[in-house]
């Protein structure tokens, strides 16, 4: 489990610095193999990860704005019209914005970026709106996934499931970005 719990983890800090794929997949994966309650521990690792890389992010960024704005338009589903679009909206509404974007397909990196270095209210304020920003989508990912998974126990194995997890990951990946 703590495997597990480490990969979860590392995916949260990776996300929130470069990767583009969200740690729900990792969450969803542990609920499907493990349990809700083992998803939730994972969900609260990860998030704490995700706020732990936007502080690292932030001191990059504090360094070289322009190269990491220039790198995140390279990524997919991110582009210069989308960094300026966050950088306003994180302007006129600070943390709400972050908080309301982590159910809206917006990568958080862009709201570290837009936050710059320092951010509003110093770096403990932003590590822990971060945190707070990205756990209910991680928990709601471990709860879904888990009860999905519970109620199709009856008429599939684990490897079932986890093969149905990992189409429905490759085709929503596909529609974002598409």
């Amino acid at each position: 489990m703590i495997g597990l719990w480490a990969l979860a983890a590392a995916w949260g800090f990776a996300e929130a610095v470069l990767f583009f794929v969200v740690a729900d997949v990792p969450i969803s994966m542990i609920a499907v193999r493990r349990g809700i309650r083992p998803a939730l521990v994972a969900a609260v690792l990860a998030a704490l990860s995700a706020a732990i890389g936007g502080v690292c992010l932030m001191f990059w960024v504090a360094n070289d704005p322009a190269g990491v704005a220039r790198i995140f338009a390279s990524l997919p589903g991110i582009d210069a019209a989308l960094i300026n679009q966050i950088a306003q909206d994180f302007e006129a509404r600070g943390y709400h914005a972050m908080a309301q974007g982590a159910f809206s397909g917006v990568p958080y990196k862009l709201y570290v970026l837009a936050g710059g270095a320092p951010p509003p209210g110093g770096i403990a304020l932003f590590f822990m709106a971060s945190f707070v920003a990205r756990l209910p989508r991680f928990v709601l990912a471990a709860v879904v996934a888990g009860l999905i998974s519970q109620f199709a126990s009856r008429g599939c194995t684990v490897r079932t499931r986890l093969f149905i997890l990992a189409g429905f990951w490759v085709c929503f990946y596909a529609w974002y970005w598409w």
